[in-house]
């Protein structure tokens, strides 16, 4: 990781100006890509539909995909103590 490893890693997942989006969000907030960057779609994340959703609500997508993928694991909601 201390050789650029997380750079490369995050690469496909990054697009012109993304810093300043990333850096508008706070701490409760995320960014949601759609299509997601796991479809076929949603591959060119510069031309996807981003926008800011509460994190709460970009977990529990995400959850739900895993679900629908045949995961069975999700991340766990933090967020669901706050309200």
């Amino acid at each position: 990781m201390l050789a650029g490893a997380i750079t490369k890693f995050y690469e496909t997942l990054r697009w012109p100006r993304w810093q300043d989006d990333l850096a508008a969000l706070n701490l409760a907030d995320g960014l949601h890509l759609y299509p997601p960057p796991f479809t076929t779609e949603g591959k060119d994340v510069a031309t996807v539909s981003k926008g800011t959703v509460p994190m709460r609500e970009l977990i529990g997508v995400h959850n739900t995909f895993m679900d629908q993928l045949g995961s069975g694991q999700g991340v766990p909601d933090p967020w669901s103590a706050a309200t």
